[in-house]
């Protein structure tokens, strides 16, 4: 028994010092292939680990670990509190954002998509002369004072680690891992061709969105070609 807890001691050692998979930095559209789209929050990138009382009664512990490894689980308590009373696992690492824009009364209704842009075809959306990638300088996420917390991905669950299953099934793991609310969000995410999405994620002040290919496997704390952040989006 003493043998079996010092192995699970030294997994959750190690999943401690994962680190957010991140998009290819890019000035050009790289191919993706069958892509997801998500909308590009603003906020702290963090990954949120959390383990359930052993009781199966009491809250469990959660700790939001940032991408230089440090705990900024202070940064927003509320979700935090979410977490620990509504994960429905024994186990979980959850890749996220701690961000005050899902905190907008409104946010529902403007991550809905909106009416059709005609003048724009699907393949403009991924035209490089339509929208600007990141460059090599990187402004600083902002920093909330108190913040949601939007889920984007699911790495382990109940010590079953999901890093080399699809990213489409990992995100089918995720929609069931918890009751979302106010504090607590699952990222939206939707298939081309992606016209009335652009219009409502652009109009709810999104400064962007990420692609994904739907088939990504996910490696901690590395750059991915598979992910493309785009940091402006089209106009119609």
């Amino acid at each position: 028994m003493a043998t079996e807890r010092r192995t699970e001691l030294d997994i959750e050692s190690a999943r401690r010092d994962w680190r957010p998979q991140e998009a290819l930095l890019s000035r050009r559209t790289a191919p993706v292939l069958d892509p997801l789209l998500e909308p590009l929050w603003d906020g702290v990138r963090v990954l949120a680990h959390f383990r359930g009382n052993p009781d199966g009664v009491s809250e469990g512990a959660v700790a939001l670990i940032d991408i230089d490894g440090t705990d900024v689980t202070h940064l927003a308590p509320r979700a935090a509190n979410e977490l620990r009373g509504r994960v429905m696992a024994s186990e979980a690492v959850i890749d996220g954002v701690l961000t005050d824009q899902a905190l907008d009364p409104g946010i529902d209704r403007q991550l809905q998509p909106g009416p059709p842009v005609p003048s724009m075809s699907p393949m403009n959306l991924f035209m490089p002369r339509r929208m600007e990638l990141y460059e090599a300088h990187i402004p600083e996420p902002m920093v909330p004072t108190d913040a949601a917390f939007v889920a984007v991905d699911l790495l382990s669950v109940d010590d079953q680690l999901l890093i080399d299953l699809p990213l489409l099934e990992r995100k089918r793991l995720l929609d069931n891992l918890f009751a979302a609310d106010e504090l607590l969000r699952v990222s939206p995410y939707v298939r081309p061709p992606v016209g009335p999405w652009f219009t409502s994620w652009r109009s709810a002040g999104f400064r962007g969105l990420i692609m994904k290919a739907s088939n990504s496997r996910y490696k901690p704390g590395e750059y991915t070609p598979e992910w493309v952040e785009v940091i402006r989006l089209p106009r119609g």
